[in-house]
């Protein structure tokens, strides 16, 4: 990068920033509590930035995890049909991608059933052999089983889980069911920033504003 050159990302940033700024101008304008209003834009600029970045890494983590599940299932097709070598080079790749699908919304790090497969099919890699290649295609079957359940799960709120991660531990809501835990996040937005700041901007005249600044940078 040449010297002084910002990054998309720093541009995204700065461009946040000002944005947060007239919306808190145009609020205070109204009359609002400033100290309410101060603390509702640093919460909605930390939301919006970390929401857009979440939305990315989903999205880069959804087609790792697209690739992975046609590689597999290619696999276990050609498997019996081509040498062991050509056997251990697609079970690389497939590993490859498996270690760039982790989300804090799909398969996550701890999660103690995809390890245990995914750990499973690392050693076969290393060491490849015709026992390993007998047992390769059970470990592939119970991968695609995880990898099915997960593709079904509804794409979560960045901006309701990054607001939501701001706040409280993630751990909180680490083990709940993915529909549970999406509509969690949700009311948690709703009644902790959302309703209230929602209200104020309407009040005035900037919810669409706010409403336009929620799409462009999360969804974006």
């Amino acid at each position: 990068m040449i010297f002084g050159e910002k990054t998309e990302e720093q541009k995204r940033v700065a461009e946040l920033t000002r944005e947060v700024k007239e919306l808190r101008k145009e609020l205070l304008a109204s009359k609002l509590d400033k100290k309410q209003v101060e603390v509702q834009m640093k919460d909605l600029k930390d939301a919006l930035e970390l929401g857009g970045n979440l939305r990315q890494g989903y999205v880069d983590s959804q087609e790792h995890m697209a690739v992975a599940r046609r590689g597999l299932i290619n696999m276990m097709e050609d498997m019996n049909e081509i040498p062991i070598e050509d056997v251990k080079r697609d079970l690389d790749r497939l590993n490859g991608h498996l270690d760039q699908i982790f989300h804090e919304c799909s398969i996550r790090e701890d999660d103690p059933d995809f390890k245990s497969t995914a750990d499973g099919l690392k050693n076969m890699a290393a060491n490849m052999d015709k026992i390993n290649l007998i047992m390769l295609r059970s470990e592939l079957e119970n991968l695609q089983a995880l990898l099915e359940d997960t593709s079904e799960w509804r794409s979560p709120n960045f901006f309701a889980l990054a607001y939501y991660l701001q706040h409280e531990e993630e751990s909180k809501v680490g083990e709940m069911e993915n529909e549970f835990r999406n509509s969690f996040l949700e009311r948690y937005l709703e009644e902790h920033l959302m309703e209230s700041l929602a209200m104020e901007a309407n009040y005035a005249g900037c919810g669409e504003k706010l409403e336009h600044m929620i799409q462009h940078y999360i969804y974006a």
